[in-house]
């Protein structure tokens, strides 16, 4: 049975991809509540301008335009270079790293001049702590549990 992507939307691809990494269900679970938390909301942001449902601004523009589930497939393979599966993280520094990799996934083509913008919706949603300075000046180092300059 062939099923359009466009229908089957890119949460499927991120279940498997959990699921797949990860040696604990919680590993797992964990990801998948870090995907609610953060994919839709920034990929709707990102890509139609909309925050809760509602028009706010022009969508971000992209250096070349990309699908969601391109851009989802991004976010998973830079997690996971971080992060390579078969360890145990902490849940701070899975967030820390899932912040990390959304933005130069879903927000890695997004222009110079509207990265600021990303830069503020992805940390008005996060939970974790986050630099005074634009997330695209820092990496996550996931050994001290830190984002660096």
């Amino acid at each position: 049975v062939w099923v359009d992507p466009k229908d089957l939307g890119n949460r499927p691809y991120f279940e498997r991809w959990a699921k797949m990494r990860s040696t604990k269900e919680e590993e797992a679970e964990y990801l998948l509540e870090l995907y609610n938390r953060y994919v839709p909301k920034v990929l709707d942001f990102a890509l139609d301008g909309v925050v809760d449902g509602e028009f706010v601004r022009a969508r971000l523009k992209q250096v070349v335009p990309m699908s969601n589930l391109l851009l989802v497939q991004q976010l998973c393979s830079i997690f996971d270079a971080n992060a390579p599966g078969g360890k145990e993280y902490d849940k701070e520094v899975i967030e820390g790293n899932f912040v990390f990799s959304v933005v130069w996934s879903i927000g890695g083509p997004v222009l110079g001049k509207e990265r600021p913008v990303f830069d503020e919706f992805v940390k008005s949603i996060s939970t974790c702590t986050m630099p005074a300075s634009l997330l695209y000046e820092n990496y996550y180092d996931m050994e001290g549990n830190v984002w660096q300059e």
